[in-house]
This record gives structure tokens, C-alpha cells and sequence, in this order.
């Protein structure tokens, strides 16, 4: 069960960053200002989300309880993949947008 986990996270990243470096590369600026461009990138990404194509898939297997992965596309850019993950007491969940992970 956890190279599944593994994988699958091996995937998200591996769509996310091929995706920003072959199609939508963003240039990062080579000053102070770059954790202020990320910043922008990202809530650019998160206020333009409701207009992007989602899908859903469901993730039984990944944890004890199962969970769900919602990836947001710009065509056929992916521009945004929320995973979450159920467990007994808690909820996880990784959020990672085009050129950005947190």
C-alpha cells in the first residue's frame, strides 16, 4: 500500500512540473521578489479555479479509509491537484499547483 502511495505521488508531481516546464513555464525572476511571485502565481491559480475543468478520482487504497484526488485542468494543462485522505481521527490533504507544491 505504500508504494501505491508513493507512485501516485510520483505521478502528481511528475504531471505538475512536466506540465509548468514544457507548456506554462512561468520565468522565475532572479531577484529578492521571488517568494512574492510564487505567492502570486499561486492565489492567480487558486482565484481562477472555479473556471478550470475538475475531475475526480477516488483514491481507495492510498490510506486506511480511502480518499479522493480533485485535478483542475486549463485545457490540457493541469493547473492545480488537490489529494485528500481519510484516516480515523484526522483528514490530510496536499495541495499542489502548477510550479508550486504545499
Amino acid at each position: 500500500m505504500r508504494f501505491k502511495f508513493l507512485l501516485a505521488t510520483s505521478v502528481l508531481a511528475l504531471c505538475v512540473y512536466g506540465n509548468a516546464t514544457a507548456r506554462n513555464a512561468v520565468p522565475m525572476p532572479q531577484s529578492d521578489n521571488a517568494i512574492e511571485s510564487i505567492r502570486q502565481h499561486y492565489a492567480s491559480i487558486n482565484q481562477n479555479a472555479p473556471r478550470y475543468r475538475r475531475v475526480k478520482k477516488n483514491l481507495a487504497g492510498y490510506s486506511a479509509e480511502g480518499g479522493e484526488l480533485a485535478a483542475y485542468f486549463h485545457g490540457p494543462s493541469v493547473m492545480k491537484m488537490v489529494a485528500t485522505f481519510l484516516a480515523r481521527r484526522a483528514v490530510r490533504s496536499k495541495n499542489i499547483t502548477s510550479g508550486t507544491a504545499s
